[in-house]
């Protein structure tokens, strides 16, 4: 499975197990979860990820939830906690697997020593109003006479 397909069908798979199982309330985490997806598609570090996960687990394993940004480290300690639980509770090993990559995003965002750009960029897509280019639309007409 190549690695675009192995992304979409991970956080298809956690966002239907989400939804199923977590109040409404706890959406702001799954846009974390998602989010940090994003951050790795948008900053053009799909194939440095593919390489992440191809480390073993060991190598893989980080304290996450220390090394982030204060303001976000209790959301994602909360993420983390959450996506563990699902993770162990899905019945097949194929399933736990995705849901390990959902969970590696985090690992591969602290290994890569990103946590501040994450924060940064979470900052700015989470609480700016997108960007606008502005043009004129009034029509000059020309002068008589």
């Amino acid at each position: 499975m190549n690695i675009y397909k192995l992304l979409s069908n991970a956080g298809e798979l956690v966002t239907r197990q989400w939804r199923a199982t977590q109040p409404p309330e706890h959406d702001k985490i799954l846009y974390l979860v998602q989010d940090a997806g994003f951050y790795i598609w948008r900053t053009g570090q799909i194939y440095r990820f593919e390489d992440y996960l191809e480390r073993t687990a060991t190598d893989r394993a980080v304290a996450i939830e220390a090394s982030m940004r204060v303001e976000e480290s209790e959301d994602i300690r909360r993420a983390v906690q959450l996506l563990f639980q699902m993770r162990d509770a899905l019945p097949s090993k194929k399933e736990k697997r995705l849901a390990q990559v959902v969970i590696d995003r985090f690992g591969f965002i602290t290994s890569m020593g990103q946590r501040d750009d994450f924060s940064d960029y979470l900052k700015t897509f989470n609480s700016a109003p997108p960007p606008v280019i502005a043009t004129s639309t009034r029509v000059m007409k020309p002068k008589r006479g």
